[in-house]
């Protein structure tokens, strides 16, 4: 009789076996080789989604080259020139240029307003301008003390909203110390961001603003130690000079975007400037990238919220604003334009506090001397984790320079060398 055990004694082919028939397992293999391409494709879905969902987006590298064709005249070649060597070394996505030189001006767009998206920058994309806003403030605070109604060395507690309150350290702050950086007031309010509202900033490219209440702001205000005595050091401060405005558009009866809109963009002719979000302007918007890599053709980007600063912090940082207005404010602040507000410009430009010998403060302006250039430099920047922006121009009116950005990377150091170069070189002839 047949033994169906073999010499060890495990069972193997006898009736009783657990082995599955031969064609059987060939049948389930064959099976998992067939969904083999199936599953990958369900990871491969569910990786994009992820990606997707925290901001990565991926598309053609946009070029340098101007969307619009050039003049062949020396001023937009040098932008232009500029804007290359830098544009592939930040991995920019999009950019605006505006600039003058000696009467003759110029805005050029670079690049594109997605990433994966044909939509080209221009003189009418919009940007978050953020802290060039506060040189906005500034012109409002100078419009107020040129029509009598405050004074520099107003206290601020003179000025508060009815309920508001201060500690006993801010007791005397003055307007002057708000638009100077110099109150001792912190960068942010200790308040301003709780943990949720930090993790979804940091991962997923949430505004970190816009949840900020008014309450809270106010709790802030009353509560907050100054880091020094008023006057005595220059501490750079979105909190005071969201302050300020504040201050200035509650005593005027408005909130800050009607403010600026009709005290300084209407006088200047200024309609794509505000601190709304219209959704008839949405497709204007640039996108906004908080990290942005090239890879051969290919440009990946992670993008990042808009930045909807509600009224009470509007004046640190919401302005949204177009190339083509841009040039306008540029011009205003070199002395180009015949308005009703340029004495307040111009006052805002003066110097309130030295830091330094090549260094000052004016309404919110910094004032700077550098080694490259003989002129000194009225200027201000700005940055929304994804927007980036800076405004300059000697002194003398001259020269001036306005660059946009979609992506985190600082545009300080490519807005300072053109306006670098148009200084050193006569552009007047074409």
């Amino acid at each position: 009789m047949k033994n169906n055990k073999p010499e060890h004694g495990v069972e193997t082919d006898g009736p009783d076996s657990l082995s599955e028939p031969a064609d059987v397992a060939d049948r389930g293999h064959q099976a998992r080789v067939r969904l083999r391409p199936l599953l990958a494709v369900g990871y491969v879905c569910i990786g994009i989604g992820v990606l997707w969902s925290i901001g990565v987006r991926i598309g053609i590298s946009p070029n340098s080259v101007p969307r619009q064709p050039l003049a062949h005249n020396r001023l937009e070649n040098l932008v232009t020139e500029h804007v290359q060597r830098d544009f592939n070394a930040q991995s920019r996505v999009g950019l605006v240029i505006a600039a003058i030189a000696d009467g003759k001006e110029t805005v050029l767009g670079y690049g594109a307003r997605h990433l994966g998206h044909r939509s080209p920058v221009d003189e009418n994309t919009l940007f978050e301008i953020g802290s060039i806003t506060k040189a906005f403030t500034g012109i409002l605070l100078a419009r107020q003390i040129e029509s009598g109604e405050l004074t520099l060395d107003t206290r601020i507690a003179e000025l508060l909203p009815r309920g508001w309150s201060l500690s006993e350290s801010a007791s005397q702050v003055t307007l002057e110390h708000l638009t100077t950086h110099t109150s001792g007031f912190p960068r942010l309010p200790a308040n301003h961001l709780r943990i949720g509202s930090l993790v979804n900033s940091l991962l997923f490219g949430g505004d970190p603003y816009r949840s900020y209440s008014e309450e809270l702001f106010r709790e802030a205000v009353a509560t907050s130690q100054l880091h020094f005595i008023p006057g005595t050091e220059h501490h750079y401060s979105n909190f005071a000079v969201s302050l300020l405005g504040h201050i200035l558009a509650t005593r005027s009866g408005s909130d800050y975007g009607d403010l600026v809109r009709h005290q300084i963009c209407e006088p200047l002719g200024m309609h794509d400037t505000s601190t709304s979000h219209d959704g008839a302007d949405r497709h204007r918007v640039a996108g906004k990238y908080r990290w942005s890599a090239r890879l051969g053709p290919v440009m990946l980007g992670l993008t990042n919220s808009e930045w909807i600063l509600p009224n009470h912090l509007q004046a640190g940082g919401g302005i949204r604003s177009s190339g083509a207005d841009m040039l306008k404010f540029l011009k205003a602040n070199m002395g180009m334009v015949d308005s009703a507000i340029q004495p307040a410009i111009e006052r805002s430009h003066q110097e309130l506090f030295r830091e330094s010998n090549r260094r000052a403060t004016g309404m919110n302006w910094g004032r700077s001397r550098y080694s490259s250039l003989p002129q000194l430099v009225i200027w201000h920047n700005g940055g929304t984790r994804g927007h980036t922006s800076y405004l300059g121009f000697t002194e003398d009116g001259r020269h001036g320079v306005v660059a946009l950005s979609n992506t985190r990377e600082s545009v300080d150091r490519l807005g300072r060398s053109i306006l670098t170069s148009l200084a050193e070189e006569n552009i007047t002839a074409p």
